[in-house]
């Protein structure tokens, strides 16, 4: 094993999910045991980083030149317990790994493995023969710290650790699932000739509803399947840098009702970036139509409402993009605690079945329905209201769910947690 810091993500960037047109239940099936098993390797990951660190704070303060003084509890605890370990080593060393584990100097795993070398040492030592507890000690640390660098003493006496193995054991369950779910996907949503940025999610009837949320607003709320033709979707949201290059190509004149959280105008109608503006954030803050309009720009439209929870959904019932359970830091939403949005596709494990990023938080998106599912002949205006969907970060898990319904005004409303994505019909595509 080569340390935490080489190996952590080796086991974690294996190919994500593919969409399936297997067996539904099958593929769900197996779905859902790969987002349990991420989860769970997510987990222990986390936790075999903190240790890594901590120990490695205790390899540096046995090589810190006052480490007598640093360690003194252990030297202390060494010094009652000195006779015990000459006589009865194995209990002693026990005892001992106690006592340096409650002093607190150091790790529980560098404390026993420090307590078990000095009661080996001091059972090596002849009639008569003495060693002072600091001296003892300082021959345990290099028995339990015997190489140069960190890395090395890591492989050489901490790779046993139970969370270790742990870590090893989750990340194979993880390989597993994620290469059973592959063998029963027949079909990829990785298109040869797709746009940039953009996944196939394959026509079919796919299941969705009931909805929630706070403008319901249909007469009919029940959960069913409804029929989509092949389209790509973007895998992140539209983001400031995209934005940007689509306001500065419209007419000066046109800008003023284009522009979005974080851009303004100075006198001559050119574009200012707000201080601390970053390209790689969500764009948001714009009205229904000026994001309309970079979708055109960009040779795209703005997904259907059934199109947006498709590509969230994937094939089966879930509750969440990326299975049943929420799970605090999945995606950004207020439980997150971040305040605001964050570079796409950062939330790596906020992830639909068919690859799409930040579906549950970050910034809620448009749609192109309205409100009601109603068709409006002529011109909107102020009284219509379009579906956007999707968790941000300013709101609660509730609407990282997958049917989770927000309206938003369709000319003149802004809303500073609302972004977009794009989406093009694959017959479109062809067609180009």
């Amino acid at each position: 094993m080569a340390g935490p810091r080489t190996l952590i993500f080796a086991l974690l960037t294996l190919a994500f999910l593919l969409p399936a047109v297997a067996d539904e239940a099958d593929v769900e099936t197996l779905h859902r045991r790969v987002m349990d098993a991420e989860m769970k390797a997510t987990e222990l990951t986390t936790r075999l980083e903190t240790l890594y660190l901590a120990v490695q704070a205790d390899f540096e303060l046995f090589r810190n030149k006052p480490w007598r003084r640093l360690a003194a509890p252990l030297v202390a605890a060494t010094e009652r317990r000195m006779d015990g370990l000459r006589t009865d080593p194995e209990k002693e060393g026990k005892a001992l790994g106690d006592e340096f584990a409650a002093a607190d100097v150091v790790t529980e795993a560098s404390a026993r493995r420090l307590a078990a070398a000095a009661a080996a040492r001091a059972a090596e030592l002849e009639r008569g023969e003495s060693m002072s507890a600091a001296d003892l000690l300082k021959h345990a640390a290099g028995v339990v710290f015997p190489k140069e660098t960190f890395p090395d003493c890591w492989d050489a006496r901490f790779t046993d650790l139970p969370l270790v193995t742990e870590w090893k054991e989750a990340n194979e369950v993880l390989a597993k699932a994620k290469a059973a779910h592959a063998a029963a996907t027949k079909e990829s949503a990785v298109e040869p000739n797709a746009p940039a940025g953009m996944v196939l999610v394959p026509e079919g009837r796919y299941v969705w509803g009931p909805w929630t949320g706070w403008e319901n607003g249909l007469k009919k709320n029940k959960a069913g399947k409804t029929k989509v033709a092949a389209f790509f979707i973007d895998v992140t949201e539209v983001t400031n840098g995209r934005y940007r290059k689509f306001l500065e190509a419209a007419p000066k004149k046109q800008r003023e009702g284009l522009l979005a959280e974080g851009f303004s105008l100075d006198d001559e109608g050119d574009l200012v970036v707000a201080k601390g503006w970053d390209a790689r954030m969500p764009a948001r803050g714009m009205t229904h139509p000026a994001a309309t309009a970079c979708a055109k720009y960009l040779g795209k439209r703005l997904p259907t409402e059934a199109e947006w929870e498709i590509a969230a959904r994937g094939d089966g019932a879930r509750v969440y993009p990326w299975g049943d359970e929420f799970g605090k830091g999945v995606s950004n939403t207020k439980e997150t605690g971040k305040g605001g949005p964050v570079p796409v596709g950062t939330m790596k494990h906020d992830r639909s079945p068919f690859g799409v990023l930040d579906m549950g938080g970050n910034v809620s998106e448009m749609t192109s329905t309205l409100k009601n599912r109603d068709r409006v002949k002529g011109k909107l205006g102020p009284e219509h209201a379009f579906i956007h969907r999707g968790g941000n970060y300013d709101e609660d898990e509730e609407s990282a769910r997958v049917s989770h319904r927000f309206p938003i005004m369709a000319v003149r409303k802004r809303e500073p947690a609302v972004g977009f994505r794009c989406a093009l019909s694959k017959r479109d595509w062809k067609r180009k």
